[in-house]
């Protein structure tokens, strides 16, 4: 049964501490070395820490992107009208939190409207999809699968298979027929394939001007 390497299941569970403290050396640095006071600091570690604890939780519980999103642009746009009632300070920078927290508002409902950000319970990161990816198209490769007996030649549950199947199929490096997939990759290597996929996401953007406008769409739905 194919899996991944036991080094990255560890380096897996111990990027998260890494992480949180590296956080807290680098805040405790800019705290020491700068006039922020403590509550200010530890109000960001707060947040910063929150903001990385949520990927995994949203993943883990299904939680729709957008209930990230809300809360944290409610809070922007308020602290942006609320700086607006003081004289003190630079108005552009006051209509910077209002305007980019009203935007990120928008963006959640939307993705909590359309359903665009909804995540699956249970669902892996971008990384771990990728090499799911890997996995079963190499052992479409070796010889033809079905769906059914993927989940006994690899080591993923059955929905990450499905998921991997559905990225190997939009990009054309295999083809089912009968049941069975069968590998067409070519010439191309199955690493190129998936990182040249014309779209990962459900709801695509394709310039930076469409991202942008993308959270206006919730007044057409």
């Amino acid at each position: 049964m194919e899996s991944r390497p036991k080094a990255i299941h560890w380096l897996d569970r111990l990027s998260l501490p890494i992480e949180i403290a590296a956080t807290a050396v680098g805040l405790a640095i800019i705290w020491n070395f700068t006039d922020i006071s403590a509550s200010a600091t530890g109000g960001a570690a707060i947040g910063v820490v929150g903001a990385r604890l949520w990927s995994p939780v949203k993943r883990r519980f299904g939680i729709n992107n957008g209930w990230g999103k809300l809360p944290i642009g409610l809070a922007l746009s308020g602290l942006g009208i609320y700086s607006l009632t003081y004289s003190e300070g630079v108005v552009i920078i006051k209509l910077g939190f209002l305007l980019v927290g009203g935007w990120l508002a928008l963006d959640g409902l939307y993705d909590l409207k359309s359903g665009t950000g909804a995540t699956v319970s249970a669902s892996p990161n971008p990384m771990e999809r990728f090499g799911d990816t890997q996995i079963v198209g190499r052992a479409i490769e070796r010889e033809p699968q079905s769906a059914d007996g993927l989940v006994s030649t690899v080591d993923l549950s059955r929905h990450r298979i499905e998921r991997a199947l559905e990225m190997l199929e939009k990009t054309d490096t295999i083809c089912k027929r009968s049941n069975q997939y069968y590998a067409q990759f070519g010439d191309r290597s199955i690493s190129n394939a998936v990182k040249n996929a014309s779209s990962r996401a459900t709801d695509q953007v394709n310039t930076l001007l469409e991202r942008i406008l993308r959270p206006f769409r919730l007044f057409r739905l």
